[in-house]
């Protein structure tokens, strides 16, 4: 109970929030998710590309808004 040490500390020692366990664990659920989903998108456009369809591929992505 004197403040010290990490197990019971909200902050580092530079005042940054320190996240606990279970909102990591949701974060990581996220993340997991759209990486899913992102895969699924991913093999969608490799199947259109291999069919010879136009495909989001096609699409200049300098112009995309990349999230990350």
């Amino acid at each position: 109970m004197t403040g010290r040490g990490e197990m019971y500390r909200t902050e580092d020692s530079n005042g940054v929030e320190i996240k606990g366990n279970n909102e990591l664990i949701t974060i990581i659920r996220e993340q997991a998710e759209e990486i899913g989903q992102l895969k699924e998108r991913i093999a969608q456009l490799e199947r259109e590309k291999a069919a010879g369809g136009s495909s989001a591929l096609d699409v200049d992505t300098a112009r995309s808004a990349h999230a990350g």
